[in-house]
């Protein structure tokens, strides 16, 4: 095991978030308070073009306010154990390569900034392409 890999890696932050995806003008990062605190904050990040972003304001957003009314918190226990939406689990703190990777195939990123934990949904809307005959003539 490599000694950047045995030490463990930072939680991720809304300004680790960003700066990652800094440069990426398709990538949107949004911070979004769910219940009445600061301990429901959470931060999205997703590709407009890659996924349906209209499930974030019709089901995950609505998903996630349900769960903090339910259980007044969005701690990893009642986010996981609740079931409400297929939040997928990283293995371990995701690297950078790993959270670009899931935002480019379509994923929604759901970070809860109390505890740094990340989380994917897959919302992928990715373009269809079909080809067409050629015009060319031989």
């Amino acid at each position: 095991m490599s000694e950047a890999r045995s030490k463990e890696e930072p939680k991720w932050s809304e300004d680790r978030v960003r700066e990652l995806f800094r440069n990426s003008a398709d990538v949107i990062v949004q911070k979004c308070q769910i219940g009445d605190d600061s301990s429901t904050d959470i931060v999205l990040a997703y590709s407009d073009g890659l996924c349906d972003s209209s499930q974030i304001g019709l089901v995950v957003l609505p998903g996630l306010s349900k769960l903090v009314s339910e259980k007044g918190t969005l701690d990893d226990d009642s986010v996981w154990m609740a079931g409400k939406l297929p939040l997928v689990t990283f293995d371990e703190t995701p690297t950078s390569g790993q959270l670009s990777e899931s935002v480019f195939q379509g994923d929604l990123l759901i970070f809860i900034l109390q505890s740094g934990t990340a989380y994917r949904l897959s919302i992928g809307n990715l373009p269809r392409r079909s080809p067409s005959e050629s015009n060319t003539e031989i």
